[in-house]
């Protein structure tokens, strides 16, 4: 099993366009279930908002799960731009929700494409991307004076 692109931390970002308030929300996880409460807590945060649309991409064994939802706004000018974003990336088991507070302007698809994807793009790298790496996790015990000994044999 190969190393994986995912993020850090949580990671947040905050853009105004033409009025309209977009805020993303990013997060690392590990599984659809958690990926659904991470929607549905920025969602409920954000209950008095126009629209919290998501994305995700998580590895599971043997298959790789994507989903997203435009959450009310025009099709494919919300949620494919955050999985976009994600994949721009190239981040797995990672869950983006961008909330929007209208503004009383009309962007257009083209404004909401650009509003939500740069969004998106901008929580995720807030959420410091990382490669995780499979590991061994080794645990010695030794007498102190052993020490020495022991790191200059690893080393080797």
């Amino acid at each position: 099993m190969g190393c994986s692109k995912s993020i850090l931390e949580t990671g947040n970002f905050e853009i105004n366009v033409k009025r309209s308030r977009f805020i993303g929300s990013s997060q690392r996880c590990e599984s659809e279930e958690e990926a659904k409460s991470f929607i549905k807590a920025v969602s409920q945060e954000h209950a008095s908002a126009s629209h919290s649309c998501w994305a995700y991409r998580i590895s599971l064994p043997g298959r790789e799960v994507a989903n997203y939802s435009d959450a009310g706004e025009p099709h494919g000018s919300a949620g494919q731009p955050i999985l976009g974003a994600i994949d721009r990336l190239e981040l797995k088991d990672v869950v983006v929700v961008v909330t929007r507070y209208f503004g009383g302007v009309k962007l257009g698809i083209r404004g909401l494409i650009d509003a939500y994807g740069e969004t998106a793009l901008e929580a995720l790298k807030a959420a410091k991307p990382v490669m995780f790496c499979p590991g061994l996790e080794l645990i010695a015990e030794m007498a102190y004076s052993q020490w020495n000994d022991f790191t200059r044999l690893f080393r080797e």
